[in-house]
């Protein structure tokens, strides 16, 4: 590309799909100056500014991007920048846009609502309570084939039946081979990097838009994400937990109520998260509107666990 070109291509696309745009640039081998802006539908995509000094060869880089098209024609653009009006240009090669590439497309990860916390304490006898083996079984199912864990506590009342309840649950991970962290802070930047499992019970406080990207971000590679709420008492908790569902784009919420029992035979679904699960207990718990019910109350319909597939893109 020399002096102040630029290359440019319409392409049929199709709105709201995510294409795959890669290209291969190399800086001239001896010159500085090497700029050039790509633009997709007139917006910057990356701009590249490389030297080519002391370069006895052309040295390329493979550059990729996803992109998602907003009309049925996209205008993809190079232009090169060089100031130097004797300048070579930059070398442009290897241009190709790929509809449906995998590469550009998130994996599903599972969303699972439980609208009652002692659960927990069935599962590994805290707070005086007996265990119950079903219980036990779904939180070993649901970790998978994973081994990273990242366990986060809100409301946490040293008399209730949630004391330590995260603690707990983290050194049931622990004891499984898994690495696990408790945290009872906000999620900073990369606290869910590479962790397959994360636990939030009664969150204290809404997620910030920084924490929902690294809950996204851990969905989006195949991760499960459990939050854990409690009875109608507890409105504010399941508020947090709600407000995260609806801006991750889960339709499932938790519907305040006072559920108790112990769920068997029909009222545990068939699932991976809920095989050899014969029984499952809880305790004065809310249920779990929409998603794919896993465990029924004794009513059969008000579902206490459910369990949703999503992508938050």
């Amino acid at each position: 590309m020399n002096g102040l070109t630029r290359i440019s291509q319409d392409i049929p696309t199709q709105e709201g799909q995510t294409y795959k745009l890669s290209f291969a640039f190399s800086p001239v081998p001896g010159v500085l100056d090497n700029k050039l802006n790509v633009y997709w539908q007139n917006e910057l995509v990356v701009a590249l500014d490389e030297s080519g000094e002391g370069l006895s060869k052309n040295d390329w880089q493979v550059h990729d991007y996803c992109l998602e098209a907003n009309s049925t024609n996209t205008i993809l653009s190079f232009d090169n920048l060089n100031e130097t009006p004797d300048d070579q240009g930059s070398y442009l090669d290897a241009v190709s846009v790929v509809a449906n590439s995998p590469e550009c497309s998130p994996e599903k990860g599972n969303i699972i609502v439980s609208g009652d916390s002692n659960v927990i304490n069935y599962a590994l006898g805290t707070s005086n309570y007996t265990i119950v083996p079903g219980n036990k079984q779904f939180f070993t199912n649901i970790l998978g084939s994973g081994d990273s864990v990242v366990i986060e506590q809100g409301y946490n009342a040293g008399a209730a039946s949630h004391a330590n309840q995260g603690i707990a649950l983290s050194n049931f991970y622990k004891n499984l081979g898994a690495s696990s962290e408790f945290i009872t802070t906000p999620l900073n930047t990369g606290a869910l990097t590479g962790v397959d499992l994360f636990i939030s019970i009664l969150p204290n406080n809404s997620f910030q838009s920084g924490e929902l990207s690294e809950i996204g971000g851990l969905l989006n590679h195949g991760g499960t994400v459990l939050f854990v709420g409690e009875h109608s008492g507890f409105k504010s908790y399941n508020e947090n937990i709600n407000s995260a569902l609806e801006e991750m784009g889960s339709t499932m919420r938790i519907i305040g109520a006072n559920l108790r029992g112990t769920a068997r035979g029909s009222q545990i679904a068939n699932h991976p998260f809920t095989a050899d699960v014969s029984s499952f207990q809880y305790a004065a718990g809310s249920k779990v509107e929409n998603g794919t019910a896993l465990i029924y109350h004794t009513d059969n319909t008000s579902p206490i666990v459910a369990v949703e597939e999503i992508s938050a893109e």
